[in-house]
């Protein structure tokens, strides 16, 4: 239990400079044009205006961006509970 609370903790800790290294297009906070804080991709702001066809698109590219932290989650998670179910 200690081993993954150590590990979680430095994923914390560690996780998001190696994230930002890895993958810059997460989105994350950024002022517009006009100077309104809204979500961006890389450089670009993502259009929040809702238009359903833009909408659509942008959430496919978040989702596209979320995908390899999403299997960074799931291979972390099966590596501890194939642990766990070993008796490490």
């Amino acid at each position: 239990m200690k081993f993954v609370i150590a590990t979680l903790a430095a994923t914390f800790l560690v996780g998001p400079a190696v994230a930002q290294e890895q993958q810059t297009d997460l989105p994350h906070p950024c002022k517009s044009n006009s100077g309104q804080w809204t979500l961006c991709i890389g450089d670009s702001p993502i259009d929040t205006t809702g238009n359903r066809v833009d909408m659509a698109h942008e959430v496919q590219e978040v989702t596209s961006a979320l995908a390899p932290v999403r299997q960074k989650i799931t291979e972390f998670v099966q590596t501890e509970h194939q642990a766990a179910t070993t008796g490490r």
